[in-house]
């Protein structure tokens, strides 16, 4: 789990949780970045939906403190604390985060004011293509949800 800071607009930041098999990504906009509000999000969407992970790997940032990893624990999880400002350490998450930010960037423009809106869709499109670095071949979407993700665009000529 990691957090971007984005400089545009009312929500300042952008926490990613990304899973290390599947790659899935679960993100949120956030307009203060507390361990309080990054718990909070962590144990509805993500704990309350999928299950506890067997650990969470998150940098020694304060919004990963004493809050967030009391709800890890407690949920049955280990918690894995590596050094803040060191991305080798988080390895797919902070890969991911360029494809995300690219994807808000072309969505939104340079402003980027908007980008809370486009913030379903980019994490929608970065579930549904396959990465680099996976090994397994297969789409996130697919892994996590078991259904066979389809989308079909009609070809627009100009």
């Amino acid at each position: 789990m990691d957090a971007v800071h984005i400089k545009a607009g009312r929500w300042k930041y952008l926490v990613i949780a990304r899973d290390d098999f599947s790659g899935w990504p679960e993100t949120v906009a956030l307009t203060r970045l507390t361990a309080k509000s990054v718990s909070e999000w962590f144990m509805s969407e993500c704990i309350c939906r999928y299950g506890a992970p067997k650990e969470v790997t998150v940098d020694g940032g304060a919004e990963f403190g004493k809050e967030l990893q009391e709800e890890v624990k407690r949920a049955g999880s280990i918690i894995r604390i590596t050094t803040p400002y060191y991305p080798e350490s988080q390895g797919m998450v902070e890969r991911g985060h360029e494809q995300l930010k690219d994807g808000l960037l072309k969505m939104c423009g340079e402003s980027g004011s908007k980008w809370k809106e486009y913030l379903p869709i980019v994490t929608l499109a970065d579930r549904i293509s396959t990465k680099k670095q996976q090994d397994t071949h297969h789409l996130s979407f697919n892994l996590v949800s078991k259904l066979f993700f389809q989308l079909i665009l009609k070809q627009i000529h100009i």
